[in-house]
C-alpha cells in the first residue's frame, strides 16, 4: 500500500455545516425577500462566484434587479456575502481535532474549496490559515472541483504524488474528480467514518 502523506479538506459540509441554508436565511431576513428567491438567483450564479469571474458588487447588483430590491438594502462597505458565512459558520469540532491530529503526525495538511472571494476575508478572521500547509480557493485559481485543472493545481502545491494524497468531500461529483486524476477520496459523512477510512489507508489518526 502507498503510504499516504497529505490529508486535504474541502470547507463546507466537511469543516463546518454545509453554510448555504443559512447564508440563504441570513440573505433574506437582511433583504426582506422570500429565502427560495435569493436561492433560485445564487443558483444560477454559483459557478461564477466560485471561479472569480463575477465580483460580489456584480452579483448584488443582479440579485437587487431580479428581485426589485432597492439599493438602499447594500452598503459598499459591508461585505453581504461574508456576513452571510459568518452566520452560517458552525464548525464540526472532531474535524479540527482531526486536523491537529495529522500536524502532530507530520502529515501536510491542505485546504481545497470551491469558494467565494468573500470567504477568504472570514478565513483570514477565524485565523484558519495556520491549520494548513496548502490552500486552494476557487476564485483565486479560476477553475473549480469536479473540473481537473483545480486537483492538478493542488497536487503541483503539495509536491506529492496523486497515490500520496487523501481528499475528503461531502459532494461525490468533487471526490470523483479527485479520484481521476490518481488521488485517494472519501465521501464525508461523519466525523468518524472519515477517521475509519482514514485508518483503512493507513492514515495514524490517533
Amino acid at each position: 500500500m502507498t503510504t499516504i502523506k497529505a490529508v486535504v479538506f474541502d470547507w463546507g459540509g466537511v469543516l463546518i455545516e454545509s453554510p448555504a441554508r443559512g447564508m440563504y436565511q441570513y440573505w433574506a431576513e437582511k433583504l426582506g425577500v422570500p429565502l427560495e428567491e435569493v436561492r433560485s438567483v445564487y443558483r444560477q450564479h454559483t459557478v461564477e462566484m466560485h471561479k472569480g469571474t463575477m465580483s460580489e458588487d456584480e452579483f448584488w447588483t443582479i440579485v437587487r434587479k431580479a428581485l426589485n430590491i432597492a439599493p438602499k438594502g447594500f452598503s459598499k462597505n459591508e461585505s453581504l456575502y461574508a456576513n452571510a458565512l459568518r452566520y452560517a459558520y458552525k464548525p464540526f469540532p472532531e474535524m479540527f481535532a482531526l486536523i491537529e491530529i495529522l500536524r502532530k503526525q507530520n502529515y501536510k495538511v491542505g485546504f481545497l474549496s470551491n469558494a467565494e472571494k468573500p470567504m477568504e476575508q472570514v478565513f483570514k478572521e477565524k485565523d484558519l490559515g495556520k491549520l494548513f500547509d496548502v490552500k486552494v480557493f476557487s476564485f483565486e485559481e479560476h477553475t473549480a472541483k469536479p473540473e481537473q485543472k483545480i486537483y492538478e493545481i493542488l497536487l503541483q502545491r503539495l509536491e506529492r504524488k496523486p497515490e500520496e494524497v487523501v481528499f475528503i468531500d461531502d459532494k461525490q461529483e468533487n471526490v470523483d474528480g479527485a479520484v481521476k486524476v490518481g488521488i485517494k477520496g472519501i465521501l464525508f459523512k461523519s466525523p468518524e467514518q472519515v477517521k475509519e477510512e482514514l485508518k483503512g489507508l493507513g492514515v495514524k489518526v490517533d
